[in-house]
């Protein structure tokens, strides 16, 4: 018998392997692209399910078994059909009444709406980017209520019209799918309002970073005065494009004094506003030249832990591997302490609420283990306990320098942990059992 993995073969050759015992030889003959299409159509009713998805991952494989292919039994097998239309999606037009498309069409909708997620998770991935890719399929993925799903087309797909995204927004649909809805390369200004209106702050958050939102001014002065109770938003709303007029002004009112600066320096502000702002500077702070060394007292000291934690933001620089100490020093010069919060619980794993407990009750101890079981440098834990927890400096407490072993490599030369491994586990296994018992009750 000849070799599957032969450079050439004649149909002769193909046929005989084709008819042989050994799954793996037939499999071979599969995979190859050189081989006619009925012979790839008899393969796709093999009994071993490994030789069903190389049928339907191979791009020779004609569309008349693309049905077969999508009610297959094998999940393995229809996902995989799903990901093969990556390549088909370039040529899918709904103007070409071919036999080609027609049956490409059926498929897809099979596999758009099949019972397993990550076969519908891989149609969304393939056909996300393309503008020729068919618009009740897309739209049925939009619909999914599996984000996953309906995420990726969501953000991507050009197939969807600002009415689609407008009924999905009025339906009602997950966070994370307005998230995805507010990062898309196009944002209306009648998508903007739907998107404010929905009262998902991260969901804002997303679309005062997206530069090429459009956004309407009076949609902006809505935001600008809820923002003080949202300091994830101060940040993204300083650097607009396009601000209202004395909107510099209302944000240097309550904006961290980090984010003064970049206000200054945006092109759109003239020397009358710029006076303006150092006004209001002189009568926030007085001397004082930076808000973290401002004394909070009263109800106010601890706002920020009302405010709901970006996660989605954080978890998603996780995924891209740019969560870093960068980052969050970043988010605590801008005073966006709830962007601090929501990375250490995105880098630790730590519920929320544990988190939001820790620096509620001030605890040196367990701040500088949140520190230490993220990954970060005890350098930070300083700035942790003085900007956030508020802690007066002869509560703060600083690393040791030369002593121990650090946990973690990414902790800088020299300078160590004060508190023991097991004690800062410890530390926070009792806030973990503090809120479970809190919740109980």
């Amino acid at each position: 018998m000849a070799d599957p993995n032969a450079e050439v073969l004649t149909p002769k050759e193909i046929r005989d392997l084709v008819a042989s015992n050994d799954p793996a030889v037939r499999k071979a003959i599969a995979d190859r692209q050189d081989v006619r299409p009925e012979i790839l159509y008899y393969l796709a009713n093999d009994d071993v399910s490994e030789i069903r998805i190389s049928v339907a991952l191979n791009p020779q494989s004609p569309p008349q078994i693309f049905m077969l292919l999508a009610n297959d039994k094998s999940t393995n097998v229809r996902t995989g059909l799903a990901s093969r239309f990556l390549n088909l999606a370039p040529n899918l037009n709904e103007e070409s009444l071919s036999c080609l498309w027609k049956v490409t069409h059926k498929a897809l909708r099979v596999l758009a709406r099949d019972q397993v997620v990550r076969v519908r998770q891989a149609m969304a991935e393939a056909l996300k980017g393309y503008v020729s890719a068919p618009h009740d399929i897309i739209n049925v993925l939009a619909h999914d209520l599996e984000t996953i799903v309906s995420a990726p087309v969501l953000e991507m797909s050009p197939v969807l019209s600002n009415e689609d995204l407008l009924e999905i927004i009025s339906q009602g649909t997950a966070g994370d799918n307005l998230m995805a809805i507010s990062r898309r390369s196009t944002v209306s200004p009648s998508l903007s309002d739907a998107i404010v209106k929905t009262d998902n702050a991260e969901a804002i958050a997303e679309l005062l970073y997206n530069q090429s939102a459009q956004i309407r001014e009076e949609t902006l002065d809505v935001l600008i005065d809820r923002a003080p109770e949202f300091k994830f938003w101060h940040s993204p709303l300083v650097s607009r494009p396009v601000l209202p007029s004395g909107a510099p002004q209302r944000l240097a009112l309550f904006i961290a004094d980090s984010l003064i600066e970049k206000l200054k320096d945006r092109n759109d502000i003239d020397s009358q506003v710029l006076a303006e702002i150092t006004d209001i500077m002189q009568e926030r702070f007085g001397d004082n030249k930076s808000e973290p060394d401002r004394i909070f007292v009263g109800a106010n000291l601890f706002d920020f832990l009302q405010a709901p934690l970006p996660m989605f933001r954080a978890n998603r620089l996780v995924a891209q591997g740019v969560l870093d100490e960068g980052e969050i020093m970043q988010s605590l010069q801008a005073g966006d302490f709830p962007s601090v919060l929501a990375a250490l619980v995105a880098l630790t794993g730590i519920d929320g609420a544990v988190v939001k407990r820790i620096f509620k009750e001030q605890n040196a101890k367990a701040i500088v283990a949140l520190v230490w079981r993220a990954g970060l440098s005890p350098e930070l834990m300083i700035d942790l306990q003085r900007q956030v927890a508020r802690l007066s400096p002869n509560h703060v407490i600083k690393p040791l320098i030369g002593q121990g072993q650090p946990h973690h490599d990414t902790v800088s030369p020299g300078l160590e942990f004060p508190i023991s491994h097991k004690e800062m586990d410890w530390n926070i296994q009792f806030f973990i059992t503090l809120v479970d018992r809190d919740a109980e009750t």
